[in-house]
Order: C-alpha cells, then structure tokens, then sequence
C-alpha cells in the first residue's frame, strides 16, 4: 500500500480537521468509512483491482464506503457554515479542503461505480448513511455513554475528572526512562534484551504514573502480565535449547506445534494489559502499550505464526468488544488500541508496524496533552499528527482484513461510532 493509495483518507481528514473544533472528531468518523473501503480493494483486487474481475456488487459498495466516508465531513462542513460556525478564513480553507477531498474521493469511486451499478452505490450510501444516524440517535435517546461512563466509574474507579499533575525533575527522568526503554522494546534483536526492556518500561510507567497521582498502587493487571510474560519466556527458552535467543534464529526454532499454541496465547495474555486493552484498559506509562506491541511484533507473531493464526479467532472478537465498549464510554484511545492490535496480531509486517506508529502518537498524543499548553502551535502539531495517523488506518485495516474479514468490518463500525459519539471531557479534547 503507497502513498498514493491512501490520499482519499488524507484528503478526509484534512477536511475533517477544517471543520469547527467540536465537528472534528465526528467528522473523522468518515476517515474509518474510507480507510475501509481502501484496505478491502487492496486485500480483494491487490495493486491492479481493475484485472482481479472483482463481483459488481463488491465494487458498488466499495464505491459507497469512500463517498460515505467523504459525505460525513461533507454535511458537517455544511451544517456549520449554515449555522456560521465557519466564517472568514476558516470558512475558505474548509472549502479548499472540501475540494481537495473531493476530487480524490470521487477519483477513486467513479471507477468502481462504472464497473460496479449507479443504483446500488446510491442505496448503499443512504443505507450506511441511514445506520450510522439511527445508531447515534439510539444511543443519545437511550443515554448508553452516560451508563457506559458510569459502569466504568464502578468497575474500574475511573473518572471524568482531570488529574492535577507536577511535572518536576524525577518525574521527567522517569518519563525519559519510560520512553527510551520502550524505545529499546521495539528495537531489541535478542529475546533476553526484549524481556529486560519491557520489564521496565512497564515498571517506570507504573512509577510515573503514581509520581503523577494517577494510581495508588502497584495494578494487579500490570503484574500478571509480568508474571505471565516471565513463565511464557522461559518455557519458551527451555524449549528453544541450543538455539540462540537472536529473533533471527528463534524464527527456526524446535518449536512444535502444540507449544506454539501454548506459547503464544500465553505471550498475547501477557502483552494484553500492557496494551492497555479492554478491560484491562487503565492508563500505566504512555509508552507501555509499545512495550506489548514489541512482544507482539518481534516475538509472538515472527515466531510462533503457526499459534498466532490459530488464536486469532479468539483474539479478534476480543478486540471487537473492546471497541464497541469504547463506544460506550466515549474514549477514541481505547478504540485506536483495539485497532493497531488487530494490526499487531494479523500476520501483516506494514499493518504490524503501522500499527506500532499509531500507538506511539496516540502516545505522543496524550504526552502533549498533559505538558503543553493549548496554543497555535501546539494545535498544528497535533493535526499534522492527525493526518499521519489516518494515513496508518488503511495499511492496519487491510491486514486486519486479511486475517479476520467479519471482526474487523464490524470492529471498524465501533471505531466508527467513537468518533461519532460525544466522548467525555478527557477524551474529546
């Protein structure tokens, strides 16, 4: 997948960062729409989908897929200049914006509409469109991000509240530590320098997270991931034997394959809380979801591909519930996790480390959140990011696609209902 395929979700997020600052977040709910129609004609028709004699239907709803995705910032840009919410020079960049996604989008959706029917890509546009407004409107009549935010509050104690947070000395060494040593997580070429490095990312992430006032304690998920990770290691370097612990060579390894099974549940059980996954999805270091990326995409799936094929099944719905729960609370980082994991999990290189970069923004993200203030400049680093970030939706959208095609449409439908929902305070901004 090339720069060029992945313009029209550029082209829409662009728009969608053109819009009034509380339309924005809805308005990237078009980028999913798009993303999903690019990764599905990359996984179906490849490089050249025009000589793959793709089914018409197929083709007329990937047609819909991208002008959905491109109607849905569309009507926002309208509804705001209707209620002159974009006006003066925000309302011209909206326009050029508008026009630039534009053309590509329909650049990429004429083909597929000649090969494919006029009718049945209009239909499936008003359905899609149909769907997406009658889940928002059930969602906001009967209050579910309320409860959800509630049920949250009483399952896991968290709060909508903003944590007041010092940033001295030592809690700057520990944030240095913490991203250094995961970091070293995602560039470790032997097995013992992996587990070191993931140990302390995870320990300094927990230390700064209690310098910060964000956790009392020493979290339990955080320790049975360690735990877990430390006998799933060692069993796996008593069944390595003489082979060394260079990833290069363990790739080859004794491994037969009712250990990989064994194996690489254990390691994917033990990377879980460190991603930060529902429901094990309580903040512990910035950089800790890294270091569980890094066990996935150096160790478990490089490995033990055998285990982590078989797994996936169980993995995928797993990830789906985790999306549609960060629906119910309104939270878009807990629904990107669930994403870039389906990428780490997919037997994908590109979705596996377009994966890794989304969650180091997402990251990067909340790091900007907390230690700058929100100023011009600061936004328009913050967007630029926006816009590399939708760039990485297609590539994990279509390995995602290739390993599991039913969980990752309908785990694209949450992330899609994220953004389409009113989030709360900590999470919308």
């Amino acid at each position: 997948m090339n720069f060029v395929t992945v313009l029209p979700a550029l082209a829409v997020a662009l728009l969608s960062l053109a819009l009034p600052p509380r339309r924005v977040r809805a308005g990237l709910a078009g980028l999913v729409f798009v993303s999903l129609g690019i990764a599905s004609l990359q996984v179906a028709g490849g490089a050249d989908w025009q000589a793959a004699a793709l089914p018409p239907a197929y083709l007329s709803i990937t047609a819909a897929l991208l002008l959905t995705g491109l109607f849905i910032p569309l009507a926002l840009a309208a509804l705001a200049m209707r209620s002159g919410e974009l006006s003066g020079r925000r309302r011209t960049i909206a326009i050029v914006a508008l026009v630039f996604a534009a053309v590509l989008a329909c650049r990429a959706a004429i083909p597929l509409v000649a090969r494919g029917s006029l009718l049945s890509t209009v239909v499936c546009v008003v359905l899609l469109s149909a769907a997406g407004v009658l889940l928002v409107a059930l969602a906001r009549v009967l209050r579910l991000g309320e409860r959800f935010r509630g049920l949250d509050r009483a399952l896991f104690g968290f709060s909508e509240a903003p944590v007041v947070s010092h940033w001295g000395r030592t809690e700057r060494w520990l944030l240095t530590a913490h991203a250094g040593l995961a970091a070293l997580a995602l560039a470790s070429p032997h097995l013992i320098l992996l587990l070191a490095a993931v140990f302390g990312t995870a320990v300094t992430g927990v230390l700064l997270d209690r310098r910060l006032g964000r956790s009392a304690g020493w979290p339990w998920s955080v320790v049975g991931a360690l735990a877990l990770l430390a006998m799933s290691s060692a069993f796996l370097i008593q069944v390595a034997g003489e082979v060394p612990l260079w990833f290069s060579e363990l790739a080859g390894g004794p491994f037969s394959p009712a250990f990989e099974l064994s194996a690489a549940i254990g390691l994917i059980g033990a990377a879980w809380p460190l991603l930060q996954l529902w429901p094990f999805h309580a903040p512990r270091g910035p950089a800790t979801p890294l270091a569980g990326a890094a066990l996935l995409v150096l160790l478990v799936a490089p490995v033990l591909p055998d285990g982590t094929r078989h797994w996936q099944p169980v993995v995928f719905p797993l990830l789906v519930a985790g999306g549609w729960y960060a629906a119910g609370v309104g939270s878009v980082p807990l629904g990107l996790a669930a994403l870039s994991t389906a990428g780490l999990i997919s037997l994908r290189p590109t979705a596996a480390w377009a994966g890794v970069a989304l969650l180091a923004l997402l990251g990067v993200l909340g790091l900007l959140r907390r230690l700058m203030s929100p100023e011009p400049a600061t936004r328009v680093v913050i967007a630029g990011m926006t816009v590399v970030g939708a760039g990485l939706v297609p590539p994990i959208l279509a390995g995602a696609l290739e390993a599991q095609t039913f969980y990752t449409v309908v785990l694209a439908a949450a992330l899609a209902a994220v953004l389409l929902g009113r989030g709360h305070a900590s999470s919308a901004r």
